[in-house]
């Protein structure tokens, strides 16, 4: 099918500075995403899985959930206590260790 405007390529009609830019902006990122990559494998991290790594290693951490107050701390103690799970030697040791890092 000929083309009305006597272009003969899809590109032709494209200024080259918008090609040369789109080009620069490919291999740009070629270069970081393997400079990514590669910082990650040194690292010893699996660079595909990179990221659920990460969120799950900051899920497990505390970072996410508040701190205890030193009597929610106590309180809860107290309940293990009560309920048999520690016994009264490991209370008073928590509780020590507890008071002394509050």
């Amino acid at each position: 099918m000929d083309d009305p405007y006597g272009n003969d390529s899809l590109l032709s009609g494209a200024p080259t500075e918008f090609i040369a830019f789109f080009v620069g902006i490919l291999i740009v990122g070629g270069i970081l995403l393997i400079l990514n990559w590669k910082k990650a494998a040194d690292a010893g991290i699996n660079p595909l899985t990179m990221e659920t790594e990460a969120m799950t290693t900051l899920i497990k951490s505390k970072a996410l959930s508040p701190e205890k107050s030193l009597e929610e701390r106590l309180a809860e103690l107290d309940a293990l206590h009560a309920k048999g799970t520690i016994s009264a030697a490991e209370l008073a040791a928590a509780r020590a260790e507890a008071l002394k890092n509050p």
